[in-house]
C-alpha cells in the first residue's frame, strides 16, 4: 500500500511541475495569429530583428519565411539548394528567407565554416536557445513558418510548400495550403 501512495505522489509533483513548465514557456504560434517579435544574431554577427521587417506607416514590410536547420541534418541537405534559389529569386520582390539554427552546438564559427565548405549563400539565424523553435513549436528540421509583412504566422508546415505561399501572399490572396507536413 506504500508503494501505491509514493507512486502517487510521484505522479502529482511530476504533473504539477509540467504545468508549470508549460506555463513558463510561449505557446506555439497559431496559422493567423501574430509571430511574437524576437531577436537574434545571425551566424555573419550583425543584429537581427523580426520586427525590423514588418509593415508600418512608412514600409511596406516584407514576407518572411524561416526554415528550421543545422549543419548536423540530412534532410537540410535536400532542401539547401532549393532555399538557397528560392531566397535569391525573392530577394528583390519584398520576401525575406532565413534558415533558423536552433542547435545549440553549431555556433557562429561551426555554421559560418560549413557554408562555405557547402558554397552556401544563404541567411543563418542563431537561436541556439531554441527560444523561436518553441515559439512555433517546430520539433523537426526543415519544418517552414511564413510570415506576412504584418507579421501573422500565414504558413507553417514543411519546406515544399513555402513557395506557394508566398506566391499566394505576393499576389494579394490568401494561402491556399497553410499547413503541409514536413519532414525532417
Amino acid at each position: 500500500m506504500e508503494r501505491y501512495g509514493t507512486m502517487r505522489t510521484v505522479f502529482v509533483v511530476t504533473m504539477l511541475a509540467g504545468a508549470a513548465w508549460a506555463q513558463e514557456r510561449p505557446a506555439a504560434t497559431r496559422l493567423g495569429e501574430p509571430v511574437e517579435d524576437f531577436a537574434v544574431t545571425p551566424s555573419t554577427g550583425e543584429a537581427f530583428r523580426l520586427q525590423s521587417l514588418r509593415r508600418t506607416a512608412e514600409e511596406p514590410g516584407k514576407i518572411v519565411v524561416l526554415t528550421f536547420w543545422c549543419t548536423t541534418c540530412g534532410s537540410c541537405r535536400r532542401i539547401e539548394r532549393e532555399f538557397e534559389i528560392e531566397a535569391k529569386e525573392y530577394a528583390g520582390k519584398g520576401v525575406e528567407y532565413f534558415m533558423v539554427d536552433s542547435n545549440g552546438a553549431d555556433g557562429a564559427e561551426v555554421v559560418n565554416r560549413f557554408l562555405a565548405e557547402q558554397d552556401l549563400d544563404v541567411r543563418v539565424l542563431l537561436d541556439g536557445s531554441g527560444e523561436i523553435a518553441r515559439w512555433f513549436g517546430a520539433r523537426l528540421t526543415t519544418t517552414t513558418a511564413v510570415i506576412d509583412p504584418e507579421g501573422r504566422l500565414r504558413y507553417y508546415g514543411g519546406f515544399g510548400g513555402a513557395e506557394d505561399a508566398v506566391k499566394n501572399l505576393l499576389e494579394g490572396q490568401d494561402v491556399a495550403l497553410p499547413e503541409k507536413r514536413g519532414f525532417g
